[in-house]
């Protein structure tokens, strides 16, 4: 009876499981990637037509109104002072900085160096020019002359019109205003000749290099900067573009783990499901190029072996076992999908959705608007939804335990065949060899031991002995002649 009861036992554990939606893969995130790449060459030309002559005019501008405001007989008053008085601080500091920046500039601007430039595709970066400072402080003259210095504090408590207030506060907009857009505009440009000079290309230039014409389509493109000359008033800099030309959108899977088992891809290599034809790829990335474009990943899709492809398009469990490869892989313990479910892939967790224990069997993917607790060898990690959860589901495996034990034993085969290497061979070799040599020397020794025994004491025949005899009577006689 107790043999029935384990025998059962065993039975209903290698069928437990398997009533999930789950088998090898799970949707992960819609993305875009390049099938082919196109590499261009450019040449962008950052021209400053600014001269030190421009700047020391709109400094000197700068400072005549500045002391001229500082002086104005209506700031005794302490209450007009308070609102106004040191309303152009901030201004004047920022045309400080932004004066510093367009003198730097200069330097980069000025100095001569030489590189070779190759492209015929060129395009210009707008640029500040002595006559546009020249207006700007023009303007700025015009509005701070309609504050005089002869207004007086009772004259302008007086004035019902508020013309003086009005006065006042244009000054302080239009100075401040300007300063603002002297000190981005010298620091912008500064930034990008510094980041030109170590060959990094300024993200604010992006949008002016995707409008020109000599360069189609290059909303997506990574952008390498090989060299710059600088002189005469202008850097030009050499750049190289790659621009996908051929793109595909495809759908990139999550491959779930069965206690350290899943499907074997190859290096730097994706299951995805392409768009456009609907079957699933294989997406190879493997090593780019300086100018492949990180936004829009290289990859080239081919098709996977038939008879693996078929029982995944089907999804046929046992021929997904017997006819696609498989690999032993630690998996991603936890994670949280594109969908906002959390996969749940260590076979060790122990999970809960708020205070409730979850049993389900590992691979599990939980959609809920409760909080997720994962607990990996003593490890707590916490998942709280991140957008409400329309449908709240738990997913489970489809496999049955006898599938997944019948996938751990085809890897424990590959590997063992896998590691079952030249010395292993040789080693089996030498014993075969033993096998059936050792045999034939033993025999081979017990045959020559037997012939020379039997030549020993086998008796000499009439013809040796009588060889004998004179051989001795020869040497008898030498022995006699020599004693005479």
């Amino acid at each position: 009876m107790k043999l029935l009861l384990l025998f059962l036992s065993s039975l209903l554990w290698q069928v437990s499981s398997g009533n999930g939606i789950l088998n090898f893969h799970i949707e992960s995130k819609v993305t875009t990637v390049g099938l082919s790449l196109e590499n261009d060459r450019v040449t962008v030309l950052i021209p400053n037509n600014l001269t030190i002559i421009g700047i020391t005019e709109l400094t000197t501008g700068v400072a005549k109104i500045t002391a001229q405001w500082s002086q104005l007989p209506i700031f005794k008053d302490a209450e007009i002072a308070d609102k106004f008085k040191g309303a152009l601080a901030e201004g004047q500091r920022l045309f400080m900085a932004g004066t510093a920046c367009y003198k730097q500039a200069l330097i980069y601007t000025s100095a001569k160096t030489k590189s070779p430039l190759h492209s015929t595709c060129k395009f210009s970066l707008e640029d500040i020019s002595d006559q546009d400072v020249k207006e700007d402080v023009k303007h700025l003259v015009t509005v701070a002359s309609l504050v005089l210095p002869t207004w007086d504090i009772a004259a302008y408590k007086a004035d019902t019109s508020l013309s003086m207030r009005k006065a006042l506060t244009d000054l302080v907009t239009v100075f401040n205003s300007m300063a603002h857009d002297w000190h981005d505009g010298g620091c912008e440009f500064l930034s990008v000749l510094d980041n030109l000079a170590q060959f990094k290309f300024p993200e604010i230039l992006k949008g002016q290099l995707e409008m020109t014409d000599c360069i189609s389509n290059t909303v997506l493109e990574k952008i390498n900067v090989l060299g710059c000359v600088s002189g005469n008033n202008m850097m030009s800099c050499e750049l190289e573009i790659g621009v996908p030309t051929k793109f595909a959108k495809v759908t990139e899977m999550t491959l779930l783990n069965y206690q350290g088992i899943q499907l074997a891809l190859g290096k730097d290599t994706k299951l995805v499901r392409d768009e456009g034809s609907g079957y699933l790829k294989l997406a190879h990335y493997g090593e780019t190029v300086s100018w492949d474009s990180e936004e829009v990943p290289m990859c080239k899709l081919t098709d996977l072996p038939e008879p693996c492809s078929k029982a995944l398009e089907s999804e046929n469990l046992d021929a997904i076992i017997n006819d696609c490869k498989f690999e032993r892989v630690s998996p991603v313990p936890v994670l949280r999908l594109h969908d906002e479910g959390i996969l749940v892939m260590a076979p060790n967790a122990k999970i809960r959705e708020d205070t409730r224990v979850l049993y389900q069997s590992i691979p599990i993917v939980i959609y809920s608007n409760n909080l997720i607790t994962v607990t990996i060898d003593g490890e707590e990690m916490t998942f709280p939804p991140l957008v409400p959860i329309k449908y709240s589901q738990i997913l489970t495996t489809r496999l049955f335990r006898i599938q997944i034990n019948a996938l751990i034993e085809k890897v424990d085969t590959a590997e063992y065949w896998e590691n079952f290497g030249r010395e292993t061979y040789m080693d089996y070799l030498l014993l075969a060899l033993q096998a059936v040599f050792g045999p034939l020397a033993v025999g081979g020794l017990g045959f020559t031991c037997y012939i020379k025994r039997k030549t020993r004491f086998q008796a000499p025949t009439v013809y040796e002995r009588t060889v004998q005899r004179r051989s001795n009577m020869v040497e008898n006689l030498a022995l006699l002649n020599r004693t005479n």
